[in-house]
Parts: C-alpha cells; sequence; structure tokens
C-alpha cells in the first residue's frame, strides 16, 4: 500500500478510466479532501495519500498485527503439511484423480 498510485492501477474495462478518475475525484472533493475547484489529479494525488495514510492501519486494526507475511505462512504451512500431502500425491499411482489430489492437497494446506 505504500506504493499505491491509482493512477497505475489496472482497469478490467480501460475506456472506463476516464469516469472511475472522475468519480475518485468528486467524491474527494465532496468529502472536502480537496478543495471544490481543484482539478481531478489534485484530487486524485489527495486519494492516493488517503490511501497511504489510512488502509494501512485499517489492515493492521482489522487483522491484528501480523508477524509474517503470507509467504511466510504458506512455507510454515507446506513444511508443516509436506508428509501428508506426499501420501495423497502418493495416490496418484494408485489410480486416483488428479483433481481430487489437488483439492486434497489445497485442503491441506487451506484448512
Amino acid at each position: 500500500l505504500s506504493n499505491f498510485r491509482v493512477q497505475d492501477c489496472t482497469c478490467f474495462c480501460e475506456s472506463d478510466r476516464a469516469m472511475i478518475y472522475s468519480n475518485i475525484a468528486k467524491l474527494m472533493r465532496s468529502c472536502g479532501a480537496v478543495s471544490s475547484s481543484a482539478v481531478d489529479e489534485q484530487a486524485l494525488e489527495a486519494f492516493n495519500d488517503l490511501v497511504h495514510r489510512t488502509l494501512p492501519h485499517a489492515f493492521r486494526n482489522a487483522l491484528g498485527r501480523v508477524p509474517f507475511q503470507l509467504k511466510h505462512y504458506l512455507a510454515f504451512s507446506l513444511a508443516r503439511n509436506f508428509p501428508t500431502m506426499m501420501d495423497q500425491w502418493a495416490q496418484l499411482a494408485n489410480g486416483k484423480e488428479p483433481r481430487a489430489v489437488l483439492a486434497d492437497s489445497v485442503a491441506v494446506l487451506f484448512p
């Protein structure tokens, strides 16, 4: 979030970008984050600043202090569950459907 810029976001439909920017600018003007005479680019920068200031704290409050990144939790989970997953993958040799083995493996990682 520290590098977030709405201008760098991907739009599903690129032709909607101007409308989205316009709506964000209107929101920022109407809530008083920028003056009513601010140009859209000023409003978008104010929106970026709002995201930088507000969202990290909101996520931290909602999720609690997380000492590790997601990649660390995935590594811990994989290490903890690797023997069970190997047993499940061995079932491929016994004719179990690959899709079922994959589903069981994901269920082990994300109970």
